[in-house]
């Protein structure tokens, strides 16, 4: 699953960065996409758009109060077939890819004959408001509940935090990995308390704790039996029997 941030800098910049960082803590960095910097010279940006929007499953639209300003032409940027965003918008609606506006603190929703007639079926998308305030998190959390909903494929969806905490439980070798990925899953239910797939990965991976602290552990004999092979032990036994000589001869000469 992957997720298009569409926005523009001078107006929700900001903005977009605190949602970049929280999808990324729900989704897992490598399902969202916000930036197109890195288009490589000579290529022709609207194709590298196109074809990074077509492979997102969901765009999200970040609509600020200079949305639709004005460019240096006296004409609203997204009457420019070259604008960004407009190639952002108008790839996803072409492809059926979900399309979901938010509109951040008092920007108002885009009317139809504000926007260019390739992208204006987008004034009437259901937008989600965000603010800045202490209503951030709720707000965000609707968010990732609409994005998921949103989603193409009408089945059973699998969640990307948890499909990756289990890839780190498979591959861990040791009980600190297990602990620290013990330690993200339970931020994960701090914020999803009622996630049956967590609490059962949860109680997978304390079962592989304790395996794994068991299996870390050497049983007394295992001890004592590293203990005898060890070069500093050899060498330990060894002063003890000549000191033990040591004594013994001293003890035989007072006798006598």
């Amino acid at each position: 699953m992957k997720v298009f941030i569409s926005y523009r800098r001078d107006d929700t910049g900001a903005m977009a960065g605190r949602i970049y960082d929280r999808l990324c803590s729900e989704f897992g960095r490598e399902s969202v996409f916000m930036d197109v910097d890195t288009i490589p010279f000579g290529v022709d940006f609207r194709e590298h758009i196109d074809s990074a929007v077509r492979q997102a499953d969901v765009l999200l639209a970040v609509i600020g109060e200079q949305w639709l300003e004005v460019g240096q032409n006296g004409k609203r940027r997204l009457q420019d077939p070259a604008d960004y965003v407009r190639i952002e918008i108008e790839t996803a609606l072409a492809h059926g890819i979900p399309v979901i506006p938010a509109l951040i603190e008092r920007a108002p929703m885009p009317r139809e004959d504000e926007l260019p007639s390739s992208i204006a079926t987008l004034a009437y998308r259901n937008a989600i408001q965000i603010n800045y305030g202490r209503d951030f998190p709720s707000h965000i959390e609707r968010l990732v509940r609409g994005i998921v909903d949103a989603l193409p494929n009408t089945g059973e969806r699998e969640d990307p935090v948890l499909a990756k905490l289990t890839r780190e439980v498979l591959v861990s070798h040791s009980s600190w990995e297990l602990q620290r990925t013990l330690y993200e899953l339970d931020a994960y239910l701090a914020r999803h308390p009622h996630s049956v797939e967590g609490r059962l990965l949860k109680d997978r991976i304390q079962t592989a704790i304790l395996r794994t602290e068991k299996m870390e552990t050497p049983k007394p004999f295992e001890r004592r039996y590293r203990m005898k092979d060890a070069p500093h032990s050899r060498i330990g036994c060894l002063l003890q029997l000549v000191l033990a000589g040591l004594l013994l001869y001293l003890l035989v000469r007072w006798i006598l």
